[in-house]
């Protein structure tokens, strides 16, 4: 019983350290949002949104982080519905030393309203990391941005 004991502590302990320690090796936070409104055949306007993180390294070595892990673990919450978020690429992103970058993905909010409405709430399109099981924070000069157009994802990286 005391050899379970001991290692189920030390699995909790190596999982409570390596959360802590990703955490040390880059942030990810939101740097702008678009909240998109396309008309569709039925006169009404199809939700999406395009995000903007920043991702930044905080480490003096050049870090690559797999593609599958940004794209695993960042959901857009809408409505209490998850949904995943699109790429235009598929590859590993690569940041210099104590440097960041800003990385485009878009989603179909698979909504659909009868008028754009005159202002956005940025607390409707949060965007969650389930590895840290919290909401990406925004960046300090995050804005959020209503339109009728893609900024400069393709659209058709949604389908």
């Amino acid at each position: 019983m005391k050899n379970k004991l001991y290692i189920l502590t030390l699995l909790l302990l190596t999982i409570c350290c390596s959360n802590s320690k990703n955490e040390n090796i880059y942030s990810i936070n939101i740097h702008y949002q678009y909240v998109i409104f396309k008309m569709n055949s039925l006169n009404t306007y199809d939700m999406y949104v395009e995000n903007f993180f920043n991702i930044k390294n905080n480490t003096k070595d050049t870090l690559i982080i797999p593609h599958k892990d940004i794209k695993n673990h960042l959901k857009m919450v809408y409505k209490n519905d998850s949904i995943p978020l699109k790429f235009m690429s598929n590859s590993d992103i690569k940041i210099a030393p104590l440097d960041s970058i800003d990385l485009n993905c878009a989603v179909n909010l698979n909504d659909a309203i009868k008028e754009i409405p005159t202002k956005v709430d940025k607390e409707n399109y949060k965007i969650y990391n389930n590895y840290s099981k919290k909401y990406l924070s925004n960046s300090d000069d995050y804005e959020i941005i209503r339109t009728t157009k893609f900024g400069v994802f393709k659209e058709k990286y949604l389908k």
